[in-house]
């Protein structure tokens, strides 16, 4: 049976377009203080778009739809997809590595700066939340990655310099949700969850908390905090505030006009 490890970000469960985007730094600025004045970004009002429901796969129901065999030993949660490194890094000094990485995400992680850089950082054995699976990938030269991206993302607007080099890019396959093969008998032998905050807004919070028990239930297996804090912590959250900061910078459209996120039937899975 195929070993794996799987890591789950919890972006890939939330929309994002392309003028949403006002850039991301995993600092408290990005995780805490602009979501006020995004929530209503240019008039449309991101909560119901943002709803992790909203797609197939939705975050409800996620786990229950692994038939896997889960040999992990807990569930790391953290908020930084950097944290994935070091963690993988762990269970690989002990067990080695396992046939292949599942990354389900928005984002595909392998790096987005110049492959001098990325070479350094893998050489270094460091990275950030964007580049932590190509150091991953360079640590372990027979280890293969499957990228599961949302069916909302087109993978192909990000920068993707790891192409250029053929010994990362032979052993990665880009999988759209609709067409990943849940059915596929494997082993997980390491489970990571990035809450991602900067990427993922506030009012989503308790939907988190949610995924989270609902990833304890279904495995079987307890989570545990991962890094310099407990990404469980909700963060404060004012929605009538956030409305009047909105609106004092955005003009508010009309409730029909609401941009509402498009509902995949379960053909498409």
């Amino acid at each position: 049976m195929k070993r794996i490890w799987l890591s789950v970000d919890w972006d890939f469960f939330q929309e994002e377009k392309v003028e949403w985007d006002w850039g991301h730094r995993e600092t408290s600025m990005f995780a805490e203080l602009v979501w006020p004045t995004r929530m209503l970004s240019g008039g449309t009002d991101l909560r119901p778009i943002t709803d992790p429901d909203a797609h197939l796969p939705s975050a409800l129901g996620f786990w229950n739809r692994m038939k896997w065999n889960f040999t992990a030993s807990e569930i790391a949660v953290t908020d930084s997809h950097a944290a994935a490194l070091p963690f993988f890094h762990a269970i690989g000094k002990f067990e080695g590595a396992p046939d292949e990485v599942w990354n389900f995400d928005a984002h595909h992680d392998l790096g987005y700066h110049s492959l001098k850089t990325l070479r350094q950082w893998a050489k270094e054995g460091r990275a950030e939340a964007g580049s932590w699976l190509y150091v991953l990938l360079r640590t372990y030269p027979e280890l293969r990655c499957k990228f599961i991206h949302p069916i909302w993302k087109d993978p192909t607007i990000e920068a993707r310099p790891w192409l250029k080099e053929k010994g990362v890019a032979k052993r990665v396959t880009v999988t759209k949700a609709s067409a990943f093969d849940w059915n596929e008998q494997v082993e997980v032998t390491g489970i990571f969850i990035a809450k991602s905050e900067s990427w993922s807004p506030p009012w989503n919070d308790q939907k988190f908390t949610r995924f989270v028990e609902e990833a304890e239930q279904a495995t079987g297996l307890p989570y545990a905090p991962y890094g310099h804090r407990d990404a469980i912590t909700e963060r404060a959250w004012d929605a009538a505030g956030a409305e009047k900061i909105g609106r004092f910078f955005c003009a508010p459209v009309p409730s029909s006009q609401v941009l509402r996120s498009e509902h995949y039937s379960k053909e498409e899975l």
